[in-house]
């Protein structure tokens, strides 16, 4: 009677995303057999020593060896589910609006990620890395700053696969005029003593507003955007009243040019 071969085996890595990459190695007694390796995903090896193997697709593998001696006595060992090649995550993202301006800076990210179970977003602001770990994530980016401002997502499965992509928010400049409608030059606490528009998106060189009594006489007029009427006309301060402002102005963002009309009144 001869003895059945002794075997046994062992792989150097049993599980990992894929591709797992992995060696197994033979024991095998008595010298001199011949060996049959299976390892679960068709493929099979003759080879009784130290053998490479790389499973490219998702799954656990049953991995089993046979030994066969000289003598055609044989001896198979099976190890169930051995091995395990997990999935990686495909991150994605999309976000809405897709295109937003200055006067609307909140934007919602939508995460159409498969195969992962935790998600992890980076979002920088002026240099700074925000974190954020939910499924979804609103964020307001900075008002009346326009900019670009990168997004990354990365997609994390329970066995440690992870992949990232990113995005590039465009946060776009916006033409934004708002006029007062009374103000109160003079007084003592310096609040709202000027006549003076909110700007933004405006091309400074091309601006120019003017300021008429009621007899449609031109008291004021200023180029500059950052200074508005105190309410005085040839150094001395005005009567109370309604008076009409024009503002001729050119969108910087289009070119275009527009021309405003309206009434301030000037209380004390």
């Amino acid at each position: 009677v001869y003895p059945t071969p002794i075997v046994d085996f062992s792989a150097s890595l049993l599980e990992s995303c894929k591709p797992l990459i992995t060696t197994f190695s033979s024991v095998v007694t008595p010298f001199g057999c011949s060996c049959l390796w299976d390892f679960g995903d068709n493929s099979t090896s003759t080879i009784c020593d130290t053998v490479h193997k790389i499973y490219s697709d998702t799954g656990c593998y049953d991995v089993s060896l046979t030994a066969i001696s000289n003598q055609g006595c044989s001896t198979n060992v099976t190890k169930p589910q051995y091995v395990c090649s997990h999935e990686i995550p495909i991150p994605n993202f999309h976000w809405e609006p897709d295109s937003s301006t200055i006067m609307n800076t909140l934007v919602q990210f939508f995460n159409t990620s498969y195969y992962s179970d935790t998600n992890l977003w980076e979002i920088e602001i002026d240099g700074e890395i925000l974190n954020f770990n939910t499924e979804n994530v609103n964020y307001v980016f900075p008002n009346l700053q326009p900019g670009e401002y990168p997004v990354c997502l990365t997609a994390i499965s329970d066995f440690g696969c992870d992949s990232t992509t990113c995005g590039l928010v465009k946060i776009h400049d916006q033409f934004f005029i708002y006029t007062p409608n009374a103000f109160t030059p003079g007084d003592a606490d310096l609040i709202n003593n000027e006549f003076k528009p909110v700007v933004y998106g405006a091309d400074e060189g091309h601006y120019l507003m003017q300021i008429y009594n009621r007899v449609g006489q031109l008291i004021y007029e200023s180029r500059n955007l950052s200074i508005g009427w105190d309410g005085k006309h040839n150094g001395v301060l005005s009567p109370l009243g309604v008076y009409v402002w024009k503002i001729n102005i050119v969108d910087k963002i289009t070119m275009k040019n527009y021309l405003y009309m309206g009434n301030v009144t000037l209380v004390r």
